[in-house]
Protein backbone atom coordinates (compact mmCIF):
# COMPACT_ATOMS: atom_id res chain seq x y z
CA UNK A 1 0.00 0.00 0.00
CA UNK A 2 2.75 2.46 0.95
CA UNK A 3 4.77 1.75 -2.17
CA UNK A 4 1.75 2.70 -4.27
CA UNK A 5 1.62 6.07 -2.48
CA UNK A 6 5.27 6.95 -3.08
CA UNK A 7 4.81 7.76 -6.77
CA UNK A 8 1.89 10.19 -6.28
CA UNK A 9 3.81 11.88 -3.44
CA UNK A 10 6.78 12.40 -5.75
CA UNK A 11 4.41 13.70 -8.42
CA UNK A 12 2.93 16.18 -5.93
CA UNK A 13 6.37 17.50 -5.07
CA UNK A 14 7.33 17.73 -8.76
CA UNK A 15 4.19 19.76 -9.53
CA UNK A 16 4.91 22.13 -6.63
CA UNK A 17 8.54 22.53 -7.73
CA UNK A 18 7.42 23.29 -11.29
CA UNK A 19 4.92 25.85 -10.05
CA UNK A 20 7.48 27.50 -7.76
CA UNK A 21 10.21 27.67 -10.38
CA UNK A 22 7.92 28.99 -13.09
CA UNK A 23 8.46 25.95 -15.31
CA UNK A 24 4.72 25.30 -15.26
CA UNK A 25 3.91 27.30 -18.35
CA UNK A 26 0.45 28.68 -18.95
CA UNK A 27 -2.40 28.79 -16.49
CA UNK A 28 -2.23 27.07 -13.14
CA UNK A 29 -5.61 25.35 -13.65
CA UNK A 30 -4.34 22.14 -15.30
CA UNK A 31 -1.54 21.86 -12.73
CA UNK A 32 -3.97 22.32 -9.86
CA UNK A 33 -6.24 19.66 -11.36
CA UNK A 34 -3.30 17.25 -11.72
CA UNK A 35 -2.20 18.03 -8.15
CA UNK A 36 -5.72 17.32 -6.92
CA UNK A 37 -5.82 13.99 -8.80
CA UNK A 38 -2.60 12.81 -7.16
CA UNK A 39 -3.69 14.11 -3.77
CA UNK A 40 -6.98 12.19 -4.10
CA UNK A 41 -5.01 9.00 -4.84
CA UNK A 42 -3.13 9.46 -1.59
CA UNK A 43 -5.69 10.88 0.83
CA UNK A 44 -9.29 11.66 -0.13
CA UNK A 45 -9.99 13.67 3.03
CA UNK A 46 -6.92 15.85 2.46
CA UNK A 47 -7.97 16.39 -1.15
CA UNK A 48 -11.35 17.62 0.10
CA UNK A 49 -9.62 20.02 2.50
CA UNK A 50 -7.44 21.26 -0.35
CA UNK A 51 -10.46 21.84 -2.60
CA UNK A 52 -12.22 23.75 0.17
CA UNK A 53 -9.21 25.95 0.89
CA UNK A 54 -8.69 26.53 -2.82
CA UNK A 55 -12.31 27.63 -3.19
CA UNK A 56 -11.89 30.00 -0.23
CA UNK A 57 -8.90 31.76 -1.80
CA UNK A 58 -10.03 35.23 -2.74
CA UNK A 59 -7.54 35.69 -5.54
CA UNK A 60 -6.40 33.54 -8.41
CA UNK A 61 -2.79 34.55 -7.79
CA UNK A 62 -0.50 31.71 -8.86
CA UNK A 63 1.86 32.36 -5.94
CA UNK A 64 -0.91 31.91 -3.36
CA UNK A 65 -2.13 28.76 -5.06
CA UNK A 66 1.43 27.44 -5.14
CA UNK A 67 1.89 28.18 -1.42
CA UNK A 68 -1.35 26.31 -0.69
CA UNK A 69 -0.20 23.36 -2.80
CA UNK A 70 3.22 23.35 -1.11
CA UNK A 71 1.62 23.35 2.34
CA UNK A 72 -0.56 20.36 1.48
CA UNK A 73 2.39 18.59 -0.16
CA UNK A 74 4.47 19.11 3.00
CA UNK A 75 1.64 17.70 5.11
CA UNK A 76 1.29 14.61 2.89
CA UNK A 77 5.05 14.00 2.95
CA UNK A 78 5.10 14.26 6.73
CA UNK A 79 2.18 11.86 7.11
CA UNK A 80 3.35 9.27 4.61
CA UNK A 81 7.11 9.60 4.91
CA UNK A 82 9.07 6.42 4.65
CA UNK A 83 11.19 6.30 7.77
CA UNK A 84 13.88 3.93 8.93
CA UNK A 85 11.53 2.04 11.26
CA UNK A 86 9.07 1.36 8.47
CA UNK A 87 11.68 -0.68 6.61
CA UNK A 88 11.92 -4.03 8.39
CA UNK A 89 14.90 -5.11 6.29
CA UNK A 90 16.95 -2.12 7.49
CA UNK A 91 15.91 -2.68 11.09
CA UNK A 92 16.82 -6.37 10.98
CA UNK A 93 20.13 -5.60 9.26
CA UNK A 94 21.01 -3.07 11.98
CA UNK A 95 20.01 -5.50 14.71
CA UNK A 96 21.99 -8.29 13.06
CA UNK A 97 25.10 -6.14 12.84
CA UNK A 98 24.74 -5.10 16.47
CA UNK A 99 24.41 -8.74 17.51
CA UNK A 100 27.50 -9.70 15.50
CA UNK A 101 29.51 -6.92 17.17
CA UNK A 102 28.26 -8.16 20.54
CA UNK A 103 29.40 -11.71 19.72
CA UNK A 104 32.85 -10.50 18.62
CA UNK A 105 33.27 -8.48 21.82
CA UNK A 106 32.12 -11.44 23.90
CA UNK A 107 34.57 -13.76 22.16
CA UNK A 108 37.42 -11.26 22.72
CA UNK A 109 36.55 -11.05 26.41
CA UNK A 110 36.45 -14.85 26.63
CA UNK A 111 39.82 -15.05 24.87
CA UNK A 112 41.31 -12.55 27.35
CA UNK A 113 39.86 -14.49 30.26
CA UNK A 114 41.35 -17.77 28.96
CA UNK A 115 44.77 -16.12 28.55
CA UNK A 116 44.66 -14.70 32.06
CA UNK A 117 43.89 -18.16 33.51
CA UNK A 118 47.06 -19.71 32.08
Amino acid sequence: MESRKRMPIRALREIVVRMQSGRASGESGPWVHLFLEHLTEIDVERATVFETELACLESTNTEEITRLMARHCDWVESQYSIGFWRHPSLVFTALGLAFMVFLVMLSLLYYQWIRSQS
